[in-house]
């Protein structure tokens, strides 16, 4: 979704505003760096890097202060002036140039502990104040195909969780959005960090009133834990260890005549264990010290559930089973399990809040056309009705206790969705990714975790065992996918402050930005070569397009919902899996005669386009063809969870259960037989392609920490 920013100018009309920072069109240089502001682009020798506009305000913003130094408040100031202050936001920024202009001592821009930053440089000439802001579109300048001759070398990538989910095939008007100048619009102050531990803090709700947090906390090797902590003292406090996972937590409501003591906390508990997800309740004493714990009860089928939350008797929640979502309900009293509404072709639900009549449950899922809609389910009496239908994106949603109106957010901004549907924008700057936000008891604080993710695509020769990096950003790039000739690399970058597609030359190193994602759809899916590699198709949160490398148009295929995992050499068909509804569809996609075929796959299997246009399966750790008939399984009761298709043959990646190891397996076509090629011992490896000898993988860093806004 793409918020403009809006204020009423001195004739009382709206107008859209420009940066506060006043940007110049000139170009200049910084020592040996060519800076071009208006495109947003630095370029240091034979290298051209690509900048987000606030990230060319900052260093304007260092060259009109040249070797003075500059408080992260006045940059803040300048560069963000409708948004609270967050330092983190400037240090990420001054990372990226640093990164650019290659200053890896850190002499070039200077951190001065307490006092700011400062640019010491020759600037020739200086940047002349001029009110221009660098600006992006999905239309870019044609980008070649034509390859130069060279070493074919690969790159790999990480598949970002892509969500996937079907909701109801009725019309329904978008909400209307509201500017922010509106007098209804909830304002945002005092953002506060709660944790900045070199551990992950997940998720997080006010307990206590405004007084304490609770947290859940992860190692990378050591127990999942529950954290107490003070906002008064800052002092922490650990309620419960787990060497299970901890997935999600409830402060259990109080009825008006508690049988509990007062002075006694209960916190329902939801963990992951090798049996499925358990539910417990935890009742804790006046000094937060656990005196009691029971199971309520226990889902074994379930492979995953969403934030969940309950009155005094029941736990709502959305779990997985076969991966079919559906919504059930547990009994706190008798530990019995109801399925209240389950996924089916026209709308699966990804996330629940309570209602605004605090009588149901706001059922946030994806209908049929792959549109967000909010539907209330009744209680009392099981009736379902839609709320508001609002656009392609995924979201958060909380509903705030004291205020008649849900939050919701897309991972980047925070939206105010009022009884009469109305959606509202919250003026709030992020680049880190948000999620899970929640109010406090009298719904004037806000609790959320702010998630940074940083990774590297490179490639790694499975028979010499040579591995390099193609990809060296202070940023996520993942997804990447080679050319038929080995030559290009086609990868999904947020080094720009979102999802956007770009192309490398191998042979130059030269980026090439080719989908820019100017509504900044959250979810891009991996890329998809054409056979003659000048065409590309991807996904954008299951809206499927393509784009020509050689002219830079984009042909947005809205009514096709699925993500590309094939393009088919003869027939020039794209093969597309629709994992929404309540179990996957593959079908075909004549690009040039705009036809659909549907493909049929035995039920809970995994469908398989080869190149060579054959039709096979996959189920658990079988192959099949398209008679049924098994061609390999995998040894040790393995588990097949990816494949990539060959010339000559497909790549699996096989988990063994009994090991709890990764190995890559090669099925060759004429043989009909399979060989073990690598076992895989980083765990933090993420697979994207194979071509020949070559592996194409990603790396994967992450940084989550609690945060807290007020609201009003």
């Amino acid at each position: 979704m793409n918020i403009k920013l809006l204020e009423k100018n001195t004739e009382g009309k709206i107008k859209e505003i420009s940066a506060h920072q006043q940007s110049s069109n000139e170009i200049f240089f910084i020592n040996d760096a060519q800076i071009f502001p208006q495109k947003g682009e630095i370029k240091l020798g034979e290298q051209l890097h690509s900048v987000e506009p606030k990230v060319m305000e900052v260093l304007l913003v260092l060259c009109r202060q040249l070797n003075n130094v500059v408080t992260p408040e006045h940059i803040f100031e300048q560069v963000w002036p409708r948004s609270i202050y967050n330092p983190s936001s400037i240090r990420r920024c001054i990372a990226i140039l640093r990164k650019c202009l290659q200053d890896d001592s850190k002499s070039l821009i200077k951190t001065h502990p307490k006092r700011g930053y400062i640019l010491q440089a020759q600037v020739t000439p200086p940047p002349s104040p001029a009110e221009a802001t660098p600006t992006h579109s999905d239309v870019l300048p044609p980008f070649s195909t034509k390859s130069k001759t060279g070493r074919t070398m690969l790159v790999s990538a990480l598949s970002l969780l892509l969500l996937s989910a079907v909701a109801l095939a009725l019309f329904f008007p978008p909400p209307t959005k509201t500017t922010f100048d509106s007098p209804n619009v909830w304002q945002v102050s005092h953002f506060r960090p709660l944790t900045a531990s070199n551990d992950n803090e997940t998720y997080a709700r006010y307990i206590d009133g405004n007084q304490h947090i609770v947290f859940i906390r992860h190692s990378d090797d050591g127990p999942s834990q529950l954290w107490l902590k003070s906002l008064q003292t800052n002092a922490e406090q650990l309620l419960l260890s787990s060497k299970d996972s901890i997935l999600f937590f409830e402060v259990k409501p109080k009825a008006g005549i508690e049988s509990k003591p007062n002075n006694q906390t209960e916190i329902l508990i939801a963990i992951k264990t090798s049996k499925g997800v358990e539910f417990s309740n935890l009742i804790f004493n006046k000094k937060y010290k656990l005196d009691q714990s029971d199971v309520l009860f226990s889902v074994p089928e379930i492979t995953g559930i969403s934030a969940f939350y309950s009155d005094t008797k029941h736990i709502y929640f959305l779990g997985k089973v076969a991966g079919k979502t559906s919504l059930y309900s547990g009994s706190i009293e008798n530990g019995t399990v109801e399925q209240l509404l389950t996924s089916h072709d026209n709308f699966t639900p990804y996330r629940i809040s309570r209602s605004l009549d605090k009588k149901g449950i706001a059922v946030l899922g994806f209908n049929a056309q792959h549109t967000s809609q909010i539907w209330h389910l009744s209680i009392p009496d099981r009736s379902f009705t839609l709320f508001a239908s609002l656009d392609q994106n995924w979201y958060f949603i909380d509903t705030n206790p004291n205020f008649n109106a849900y939050l919701l957010s897309d991972g980047k901004s925070l939206f105010q969705l009022n009884a009469s549907a109305h959606l509202l924008p919250i003026t709030f700057e992020n680049y880190a990714f948000l999620h899970f936000p929640g109010f406090s008891p009298d719904g004037q604080k806000l609790i959320y975790t702010q998630a940074t993710f940083k990774g590297d695509i490179g490639w790694h020769n499975i028979r010499s065992a040579e591995s390099a990096f193609w990809t060296d950003a202070n940023a996520h790039s993942w997804q990447g996918t080679l050319s038929q000739d080995g030559n290009k690399l086609a990868y999904i970058s947020n080094k720009n402050g979102h999802s956007q597609m770009f192309v490398k030359d191998l042979n130059t190193g030269v980026d090439h930005l080719v989908y820019a994602n100017q509504e900044q759809y959250l979810a891009l899916s991996k890329p998809v070569w054409s056979p003659k590699g000048d065409k590309l198709a991807s996904a954008r949160n299951d809206r499927v397009f393509i784009v020509s490398l050689e002219t830079n148009k984009i042909n947005h295929l809205d009514t096709l919902v699925g993500q590309p995992e094939a393009w088919h050499q003869d027939r020039n068909a794209l093969f597309i899996r629709d994992s929404n509804g309540k179990s996957p569809k593959w079908f075909t996609f004549d690009v040039k005669n705009k036809t659909q075929t549907s493909q049929y796959f035995p039920d809970k299997h995994v469908g398989v386009l080869t190149n060579l246009g054959q039709s096979m399966s996959i189920y658990q750790g079988e192959l099949y063809d398209d008679e049924g008939q098994i061609l390999w399984r995998a040894p040790n009761d393995g588990r097949i969870t990816q494949h990539f298709s060959a010339d000559a043959g497909l790549y699996f990646i096989v988990i063994d259960n009994t090991r709890s190891s990764r190995t890559v397996w090669y099925f060759a076509f004429e043989t009909q037989t399979a060989d073990l090629i690598i076992e895989l011992t980083d765990k933090g490896m993420d697979i994207s392609d194979f071509r020949q000898d070559l592996m194409v993988f990603s790396t994967f860093e992450s940084e989550t920490d609690i945060m807290t806004l007020s609201i009003k």
